[in-house]
């Protein structure tokens, strides 16, 4: 991936009638939102029929507190389901990034 790059992000299985978010995190998504990149999330997306799919613009560089770029392997996109706590409630996808 490069900078700027536009992905398609797809889900199904989540709860339908509630909302989506989707964000790219450094760090692994792990460490709490301060390693997530707000600017060009899609926070609160509605989800009618708990599936569905929508373009996130990569970031390479400062993601949060963390970087994302080919120097590190722990980038991800974090696809969570109604804004739920439980860590089984976020699908992490991790990202590679060109040289």
């Amino acid at each position: 991936l490069v900078d700027g790059q536009t992905v398609v992000v797809t889900w199904s299985g989540f709860l339908p009638e509630q909302s989506v978010n989707i964000l790219q995190c450094s760090q692994g998504g792990t460490e709490g939102s301060g390693v997530c990149d707000f600017t060009n999330a899609r926070i609160l997306h509605p989800n009618p029929s708990g599936e569905g799919s929508l373009e996130l613009t990569i970031i390479v560089g400062a993601v949060g507190s963390g970087i994302c770029d080919a120097t590190v392997d722990d980038c991800v996109i974090a696809v969570n389901d109604s804004g739920l706590q439980d860590p089984e409630a976020t699908i992490r996808i991790p990202l590679s990034f060109a040289p």
